[in-house]
């Protein structure tokens, strides 16, 4: 079906995306205390034994007890526990404890508050416990927890009842009062049900066309009602941190649904494509990729290999082996001849797992990979930590709405240790411990913190090698660098003189972006001073994200407009009533 307008629902059509979780029950819990209705053995009275009485309660049938009078209460429970006596089954009367007046009543400041807190994950017995201590103890709360357990159901019910589907797409059209540049899409099925569903807000565009080059993505997270795919579409920042450039949640994962998502992606980054790509190996997956980023350079995820490997080989040490031909930096050939003495050694010629990997080893050996730039991620695994950090703020039982509203409340969390990495790289200095103080203090000016440090661990490692000989050409000169008192570890670094450029053998600066500590041995020989500029990659440095992209906190939305303004109110509140409590 022809996917809808990206910010605008249409009127009308009712959007239910069927769930197929248990239906929730909130059902009240009232305080009570039970004591056992009837104590002793009944015995017949009149004519006849205990068991002809049994006998004749045993005949007896539902409509004949039913039509049964008693005289008072006390003759119905002595009936009935006779009768459950005879049938084989146990009674206990239960007295609930009623609350009168207003001790049970639970007012609009209250659900105020009780909202704050129920919409930053509290539970509902931590919300209980700051109510007592904030009250000074249970009996000055003014209503119970049953009482404020069935209240938050009930809003939270009326929210649902306004609907699910419409709630989520409503939340997500008022963002984009807050934020222009956020984009959303959806489609939905013949039935005008929610398909798919993606979003990206303006801050998630910024981090992309600053650190777009390199997408991870899995659909391995399934934190909602639903039970629908969620895919979390990342990359890392400067600061070598995970960062969010979009979302999206499917009914059901096909290539055709990999192919909507991927292309509604590339519409909300204004047609953007990335240089790689890291997956887990679906093969649906894997062809929309080659559909809709076809010059994308595709790897596969090492971690999933690794426990591929062990569930298709159960041979440890065959696992042991193939990480270490996955990982090493080697050349094609080489790579080539110790896989074919593996397979052989193992005895795994017609494995068929072993097999495909093989026919598949250019997305994932290293031999073949290496050149290619993949910002130092080999795994899926930071869109895995990502999908742990959100377990914190995503419940397996959250409507699509609440979702839809608890991952921005994690994006944001998130967002904040970003927030801090940058301060420390622009408010601190870091401790210069080589000998090349010049190019090292050029090093803390251009990169931000955590890369600066994995540049002084590349000029710490130049106090191993040496310049074995240098070769001058017309154009350029050659030279040949060796680990210490191990010449056969040798690489060859080519320096172009009126360029200031720089091509090494190890090509980490092509895999990685940062100059490798061979580069650093020409640098001191040719004595310069700062980092050639064409060494410099700007993704990784402190100008990295433009000075503009600061999140829009303008208008917001109405629910969380009330939260915000309670809050600032509750804060004046509370400083007054501090002071007041001091006289």
């Amino acid at each position: 079906m022809e996917t809808p307008n990206r910010s605008t629902n249409s009127k009308g059509v009712s959007y239910d995306w069927e769930s197929t979780s248990e239906s929730e029950s909130w059902s009240s819990r009232e305080d009570s205390h039970s004591n056992t209705f009837g104590g002793n053995d009944v015995e017949g009275e009149g004519e006849g034994s205990v068991s002809s009485v049994d006998d004749s309660l045993r005949l007896l049938n539902d409509t004949e007890i039913v039509q049964m009078k008693f005289v008072s209460e006390e003759e119905a429970g002595l009936f009935y526990n006779a009768y459950a006596k005879a049938m084989g089954f146990s009674v206990r009367k239960h007295k609930s404890k009623r609350h009168r007046g207003n001790e049970g009543h639970v007012g609009d400041a209250d659900v105020a508050q009780l909202m704050a807190m129920r919409n930053v994950g509290m539970k509902p017995s931590q919300i209980m416990d700051f109510m007592r201590c904030q009250a000074g103890g249970f009996q000055n709360v003014g209503f119970t927890f049953s009482d404020m357990r069935n209240k938050l159901h009930r809003e939270r019910t009326q929210e649902i009842r306004n609907g699910d589907v419409e709630g989520a797409l409503g939340y997500l059209s008022a963002q984009v009062s807050n934020d222009p540049l956020f984009f959303f899409k959806y489609s939905v099925d013949e039935e005008d049900r929610l398909e798919t569903l993606f979003w990206a807000d303006g801050r998630s565009q910024m981090d992309y066309a600053a650190f777009g080059d390199v997408l991870v993505f899995d659909t391995t997270y399934r934190t909602n009602a639903y039970k629908k795919p969620f895919v979390i579409l990342a990359g890392v920042s400067n600061n070598f941190m995970t960062t969010i450039f979009g979302c999206a949640l499917l009914s059901k994962e096909t290539e055709e649904t990999y192919n909507w998502v991927l292309a509604t992606f590339l519409e909300a980054m204004d047609g953007k494509r990335p240089i790689s790509v890291v997956t887990d190996g679906d093969l649906a997956m894997r062809n929309a990729i080659r559909n809709i980023f076809p010059h994308a350079r595709h790897r596969l995820c090492s971690w999933h290999l690794e426990r591929n490997a062990a569930k298709n080989v159960h041979r440890p040490e065959f696992v042991s082996d193939f990480t270490k031909l996955m990982q090493m930096e080697c050349e094609v050939e080489e790579f080539e001849s110790l896989w074919a003495d593996m397979v052989s050694h193992y005895g795994l010629q017609t494995n068929a797992w072993v097999v495909e990997m093989y026919r598949d080893r250019e997305r994932w050996a290293e031999a073949y990979l290496l050149g290619h730039f993949f910002a130092g991620m080999r795994t899926t695994q930071r869109c895995e930590c990502m999908n742990c950090y959100m377990n914190h703020f995503l419940k397996v039982r959250l409507r699509l709405f609440e979702f839809v509203q608890q991952y921005h409340r994690g994006l944001d969390r998130m967002r904040i240790a970003d927030a801090e990495a940058e301060t420390v790289t622009e408010h601190s200095t870091p401790v210069l411990i080589t000998q090349l103080k010049t190019l090292e203090k050029n090093g803390t000016e251009v990169y931000t913190r955590y890369i600066f440090k994995l540049f002084q661990d590349e000029i710490q490692r130049t106090s191993a090698l040496i310049v074995a000989r240098r070769v001058d050409e017309v154009e350029r000169r050659l030279y040949f660098i060796e680990m210490y008192s191990q010449p056969e570890s040798n690489w060859t670094v080519e320096y172009y003189a009126i360029q200031t450029r720089m091509n090494c053998s190890c090509m980490m600066f092509e895999s990685f972006g940062l100059p490798c500590c061979h580069m650093i041995v020409v640098m001191k020989y040719e004595h310069l001073l700062t980092i050639p500029s064409s060494l410099v990659m700007r993704r990784w440095t402190r100008c990295a994200r433009p000075m503009a992209q600061q999140p829009n906190h303008g208008q917001m939305s109405r629910t969380a407009s009330c939260t915000a303004r309670y809050g600032i109110l509750s804060s004046g509140y509370n400083l007054m009533s501090f002071y007041a409590s001091q006289g």
